[in-house]
């Protein structure tokens, strides 16, 4: 994976976090939406604080809605759906399973949940969710331009190197999943690589980019 780190400027904290390289440290005001560029750990309180407990994880290219900056932390709003009884995923979209975050066991109570929403491809309940957590500034950009370019060179080097003719939007998002699971002994992808590669594949799927498009410039 050395060319692809090169090629998509890459680097990986301490603790092996993949980030991509930011020219521009973003500090985030309130009322503002920022991206998470790293698979991050959040916190119940400012991660510095005496009280502080885990409350999951934040995948990269995550929606954060500022709400308030302290101590060196963002107090940041994840939003997003639940699906049946799976009640620490949130998903990026309803209907479909692109993971946003994954909450820890004390933070489910901490959600806020909406009214049932029946999706009318699959009939199946979502229930509209957010969550108030906080984390560093370390891994945050008002722009997911730089992720997606960093997914396309991964994709490039783990897919279309052998699959030239294959893009991300010939696929469903939730088609992606099962395909990247059929591939998984093919590349050599760590964990990180290979979520964010998933999530860049769904979000760049053929149902999901419509959306993506009528909201462009918007959030991206």
């Amino acid at each position: 994976m050395s060319g692809f780190a090169a090629n998509a400027e890459l680097v990986a904290d301490a603790d092996g976090i993949l980030a991509a390289q930011m020219a521009v440290q973003v500090q985030g005001e309130d009322g503002a939406s920022l991206f998470s560029t790293a698979e991050q750990a959040i916190y119940t309180q400012p991660p510095d604080s005496a009280d502080a407990e885990g409350a999951g994880t934040v995948f990269a290219a995550t929606r954060l809605d500022v709400l308030a900056r302290e101590q060196d932390a963002l107090r940041v709003r994840i939003a997003g759906w639940r699906s049946g009884r799976a009640d620490r995923l949130i998903y990026e979209e309803m209907g479909h399973r692109i993971l946003a975050a994954v909450l820890s066991k004390g933070a489910v109570d901490r959600v806020e949940v909406g009214a049932p929403v029946i999706d009318p491809q699959t009939d199946v309940t979502w229930y509209p969710v957010s969550i108030d957590i906080w984390l560093p500034p370390d891994f945050v950009a008002s722009s997911r331009r730089r992720l997606w370019d960093t997914g396309a060179n991964l994709f490039t080097t783990a897919c279309a190197s052998c699959h030239g003719s294959m893009q991300p939007d010939d696929y469903r998002s939730n088609q992606w999943i099962g395909i990247m699971q059929s591939m998984e002994h093919y590349v050599t992808l760590n964990e990180k690589e290979y979520r964010f590669l998933q999530k860049y594949l769904q979000l760049h799927a053929s149902d999901t980019i419509r959306q993506r498009e009528l909201e462009r410039g918007h959030e991206d």
